[in-house]
């Protein structure tokens, strides 16, 4: 998300993930305390069509659902969430409402490539390249608009928020080909 104006923050110290070196090949990861921690990027204009990817690992022991990363207030645009530590789902909002996919489950401690791809009329969630299907949203409209994207945390509460591990987050604004989206 850094670069082109689209760096996420958070001005409450409290609330801040921490920064935690070598933990991904080397590399730094941000860690989420599923309690408070979150992050906004200034407002996003969503087309109908695009792509995200979330690398994440969540933490043992969670049994809730909790968002990763979300596009989620007054525009619901989009959720990744968790119904539990290893259930993902894709919530891609639509003129009638919610239109959820759930994916495959996922082992916990573990670092995972999620991502989701919104097409005109549906919504498919990928965890570590494989698609358990698509959801289908025809006669509706796909909602677009400006929101931020929240990172931790839905956008519209103080509840949802991710316990564990994000080391990237790449948005593309067009829906991604199967092709593209693996290389």
């Amino acid at each position: 998300l850094s670069g082109n104006g689209r760096n996420a923050t958070q001005a409450t110290g409290s609330k801040k993930p921490t920064f935690q070196t070598n933990e991904l090949y080397g590399k730094p990861v941000l860690r989420f305390d599923g309690v408070d921690d979150q992050l906004q990027t200034a407002s996003i204009t969503w087309p109908a069509e695009f792509t995200v990817f979330v690398l994440a690992k969540t933490r043992s022991g969670a049994s809730y659902a909790f968002d990763i990363i979300a596009a989620d207030n007054a525009a619901r645009i989009f959720d990744f969430q968790l119904n539990s530590a290893t259930s993902w789902k894709w919530v891609n909002y639509n003129t009638v409402g919610g239109n959820c996919e759930d994916g495959e489950t996922s082992s916990e401690n573990v670092w995972h490539v999620v991502s989701g791809v919104r097409r005109s009329g549906n919504a498919q969630l990928y965890i570590d390249g494989v698609s358990d299907g698509s959801t289908s949203s025809s006669g509706t409209t796909q909602n677009t608009g400006s929101t931020p994207l929240y990172v931790g945390e839905i956008g519209y509460g103080s509840f949802y928020f991710f316990d564990g591990d994000i080391a990237a987050i790449v948005v593309y604004h067009s829906a991604l080909s199967d092709t593209d989206r693996e290389a």
